[in-house]
């Protein structure tokens, strides 16, 4: 199993799996998942890898949790729809890594309210040679 676990440039994590040397087909109907084990929680299940005509299998996510939040990935051998793991066949410890991206910042325009903004329109209606207001 190879594992890549990363950061995206709008601060989101990413996980891509790679596993070799998979059966076609599991006994009992089982299939091999990949899951990701949080520091805090419970493990998330990555997904479904399909064994090819080769045994090779391959996942890639983006819903994951921060990459200073990640403790371990493993490959099971799960029932569909399983809720946990079940034996791990492989597993991987990732690394310690510290976030270094974030997301960018709100483009919204702000509304400007008050005197600051009617000044200015007024400005803009002045014309060359218009005298100045009285005070």
């Amino acid at each position: 199993m190879a594992v890549t676990w990363g950061e995206l440039p709008d601060g989101k994590s990413f996980l891509r799996g790679n596993a070799y040397g998979l059966q076609a087909k599991l006994d009992d109907g089982k299939i091999y998942h990949l899951w990701i084990t949080p520091l805090a929680g419970d493990p998330i299940d990555i997904g479904q890898l399909d064994a090819d005509q080769n045994g090779s299998g391959f996942i890639m996510t983006t819903e994951l949790p921060a990459v200073d939040q990640g403790k371990s990935v493993m490959l099971t051998a799960d029932a569909p729809g399983a809720k946990q793991p079940g034996e791990a066949l492989a597993k991987a410890d990732l690394p310690k890594l510290k976030p270094s991206m974030q997301a960018p910042p709100s483009a919204e325009p702000q509304a400007k309210s008050g005197s600051s903004s009617q000044q200015m329109h007024q400005d803009q209606k002045k014309q060359p040679g218009d005298p100045k207001p009285a005070k």
